[in-house]
């Protein structure tokens, strides 16, 4: 087989990644949607409603309420938005790893913790300043019910821009920016466990790694990100979808809030836990999705590589 560029490597790799998320994502769309209506539902909503907290009893409330269509309420939204961040982020993430390796690591060394963390963290800043507008878009729809209320891409963009502006495409991109150690975080931990399991099995550098062994890598190293970065997810959130914050003179949300009047806000309405609400609806998804993705990821990268060298260069 040809050996491809640098540059179709970063290609590859981006869409090998796509492939994983978007599938992994898919498996559990009806989780994500729970999650997103699970975060965004505050205390005082609370008291008006009776929508569980508990991620499983929601998803069972919202099939109830709204049927199927409710659990995949903003579903092709959220699968775009999986497809372009994700090859964004991986495309990202390859062109420095391979550029970070040439300028700071000798022979067939990989690289460390360190440089491993700093590459998903500038790949993934780099993704959120391209991707921002449809994750914003996509928290919104999925959060919306799918009755009356239900709106077309189209018209949430257009209703975004006309209260906010086109920045508020870009609302939360601070809380954002600090999120992206989030995957950073996750991507360094899984390559550190890959190399040790690799080495313990005495495999080839290159290998990849078993279905069972990627998912549960996989697992561990979401945990660990997300449990360091949670109280940020949630402020990330309620800013996308326009919650949270102070109120003006007349008692109605204020149409502007930075990321820490959000954060005192759950602080004074919700006390310090208040932080970590929600936590368990994250990690209901989280685990199993990044679990899926680097199974996913692992077990078709060679079969990826292969098609599309194939195609590309014949």
């Amino acid at each position: 087989m040809v050996q491809p560029s640098p540059a179709m490597n970063d290609f590859i790799r981006a869409c090998n990644g796509a492939i994983a998320s978007v599938v992994s994502t898919a498996i559990l769309l009806p989780l994500d949607v729970c999650k997103a209506k699970l975060y965004a539902n505050s205390k005082q909503s609370d008291k008006s409603s009776k929508m569980p907290k508990n991620i499983w009893a929601l998803v069972a409330y919202v099939y109830k309420t709204e049927g199927v269509k409710g659990l995949y309420n903003g579903g092709h939204v959220r699968l775009l938005e999986q497809l372009t961040t994700k090859f964004t982020f991986y495309y990202f993430y390859s062109y420095f790893t391979q550029l970070f390796t040439a300028l700071f690591v000798s022979g067939n060394a990989k690289l460390g913790a360190f440089l491993n963390l700093v590459v998903g963290y500038v790949a993934a800043v780099a993704n959120t300043l391209v991707t921002l507008p449809i994750q914003v878009i996509s928290a919104v729809m999925m959060v919306e019910s799918s009755g009356t209320n239900s709106r077309s891409l189209a018209q949430v963009t257009k209703d975004i821009v006309k209260k906010s502006g086109y920045s508020g495409l870009y609302r939360g991109i601070f809380p954002s920016i600090i999120l992206s150690i989030n995957p950073a975080i996750e991507f360094m931990v899984f390559e550190q466990l890959k190399i040790q399991v690799i080495r313990a099995y005495r495999l080839a550098a290159d290998a990849n790694l078993g279905v069972g062994a990627a998912f549960w890598l996989g697992v561990v190293a979401k945990a660990v990100a997300t449990f360091m970065t949670f109280p940020y997810i949630r402020v990330k959130v309620l800013m996308q979808v326009g919650k949270g914050g102070s109120k003006d003179k007349d008692g109605k949300p204020k149409k502007k809030v930075t990321s820490s009047e959000v954060f005192m806000g759950i602080l004074k309405e919700e006390g310090f836990f208040g932080l970590w609400r929600g936590v368990e609806a994250q990690l209901s998804k989280a685990l199993l999705s990044s679990g899926l993705k680097f199974a996913i990821d692992e077990s078709v990268k060679d079969v990826v590589k292969r098609t599309l060298v194939s195609l590309l260069v014949g």
